[in-house]
């Protein structure tokens, strides 16, 4: 017998219904925001409210502006006080609307979209399948099926490791797991007209009881509910992974403590400057890598030469930089890194004074135009490096060769400088007007000799025989500035 004909059927509501809601958000911290479609089918965001205490606001506050094609988050972001307390301009009683990938707190549970139309399939032939999916034992219970008009959603409910009742915290490991998820379901649902794009944390769906204007019915749901608590099925992120044949993301005590954005080192030290440069930089790479799966040949090395270079920035010691590059390059790269070449991008990442800017990043990560959209990531895509970011000098060997050719080119152009030599004064100030850096006059001495360039106004230095005080110096061994031998000769011809 299969699981539905055991259990309750369809809740259809004639009218926008909290319930559901409510059962996958489990009145967490976090905030719900709800969009809606107009009749021309563009979106438009609508407000925010906290998802604990939505059955007692949603008749009053929500209801009357979500009749059709509204939709929720599924997961729970996070808002700043001043966020929460700027008013929706569609509900002034409510905050301002808030989905972003960066903003998760909560995530509540995995999904799956089914197109049912796009198949030419009805919703209960696509749900008969699910249900023999699921008793064949190829997919866990889903927690939730939601008929959504031409469609059908599966829910799987997501708990903390410890409490039944409470979701997963939106770190960035357990979204990278999520991540995981979301591909692994769009891939083995793909048969069954899953929407590869939907499997996105910030996504919304529709709300229950809501009109969706294209079917001209109203979204019902089916609660499966767990035999031995007779409870809705919930599942430990890892679990679900697992069941799933997915490898959770595991990262290191190191690794977590660097991105947790409570660590006393970070509060401290890594608010703005060269630590909070890598540790924002760690943080997208890791979102980039959830985001991948897998970095494909042709980004392997370089991904790999990042994450040494932002993991020393961030202050891990060195062995366990080299735990880490050494697992990613082994787990995940298609085809995976060999030793030697792991090897050899710790040792690039490891130099001193490593400088690379996003958009170099971008082009030996091969970022696409959408994963530079995505929320979070705010890395450019290749290819697209401005021409004045081109001509900037962004290391010392650039800044040393521009110097030297404009310090060659002042000194052997006698249009500029006339026929005697320029002063080092002078080749500072042209230096600083050309380029804008400051160097000392130590570095122009240097370039000259580097260069080749015999300064004639150099002085000699003193020779020194005999030791530091020779025991007879004749008077004309001292050395008498120029402008002193001048006046002792017109002091002897008068």
């Amino acid at each position: 017998m299969s699981m539905m004909s055991s259990q309750q059927q369809f809740i259809e509501p004639a009218r926008p219904d909290p319930q559901l809601i409510d059962v996958l958000h489990r009145g967490n911290d976090g905030h719900i925001s709800f969009t809606d479609r107009n009749a021309l089918g563009q979106f438009q965001s609508l407000f925010s409210c906290r998802a604990k205490g939505i059955l007692e606001i949603f008749p009053q506050f929500i209801e009357p502006h979500i009749d059709a094609d509204a939709f929720y988050t599924i997961n729970a972001m996070w808002m700043s006080p001043r966020e929460i307390a700027t008013p929706s301009r569609h509900e002034p009683k409510l905050s301002m609307p808030m989905r972003r990938n960066s903003r998760l707190r909560w995530l509540t549970a995995a999904y799956v979209d089914l197109d049912c139309h796009k198949l030419g399939a009805s919703v209960g032939q696509i749900i008969g399948a699910c249900i023999d999916m699921q008793d064949r034992g190829i997919i866990p219970p889903a927690s939730v099926f939601v008929r959504s008009g031409r469609g059908v959603w599966l829910f799987w409910l997501l708990r903390d490791d410890e409490a039944a009742d409470v979701p997963v915290r939106a770190w960035e490991e357990t979204i990278s797991t999520y991540r995981r998820i979301e591909n692994k379901l769009v891939s083995m649902f793909n048969l069954l007209g899953a929407d590869p794009k939907a499997k996105d944390p910030s996504r919304v769906t529709r709300v229950p009881g809501s009109l969706n204007r294209k079917s001209g019915t109203r979204v019902g749901y089916w609660v499966q509910l767990d035999e031995a608590t007779r409870k809705p099925y919930a599942y430990r992120l890892d679990e679900l992974a697992v069941r799933l044949g997915v490898r959770p993301t595991k990262y290191t005590p190191e690794l977590r403590q660097t991105l947790d954005p409570k660590n006393p080192m970070y509060a401290e030290r890594g608010k703005k400057g060269y630590r909070a440069l890598h540790r924002s930089r760690l943080s997208k790479l890791m979102l980039l890598i959830g985001q991948r799966l897998t970095i494909q040949d042709g980004c392997r090395n370089h991904c790999a030469l990042v994450l040494t270079a932002t993991l020393r920035g961030t202050g891990i010691d060195r062995e366990k930089i080299e735990e880490l590059v050494y697992r990613f390059g082994r787990t995940q790269c298609t085809p995976p890194l060999d030793d030697s070449e792991i090897a050899a991008a710790i040792q690039s990442g490891m130099k001193p004074g490593w400088k690379f800017s996003d958009y170099t990043i971008a082009d030996w990560l091969r970022i696409t135009p959408e994963e530079s959209a995505s929320p979070g990531l705010d890395w450019p895509a290749a290819g697209t490096r401005p021409l004045s970011e081109d001509t900037e000098l962004r290391t010392a060997a650039e800044r040393r060769t521009v110097r030297r050719e404009i310090i060659r080119q002042f000194v052997e152009n006698p249009a500029r400088v006339g026929r005697e030599f320029p002063t080092v004064r002078q080749l500072l100030q042209v230096i600083e007007r050309e380029t804008g850096d400051t160097v000392s006059t130590h570095t122009i001495k240097g370039d000259l000799i580097a260069m080749g360039i015999k300064n004639p106004r150099a002085k000699k230095p003193l020779e020194r025989t005999g030791g530091l005080f020779p025991a007879t110096v004749s008077e004309s061994q001292h050395w008498t500035h120029p402008t002193t031998a001048v006046t002792n000769r017109a002091a002897r011809a008068v």
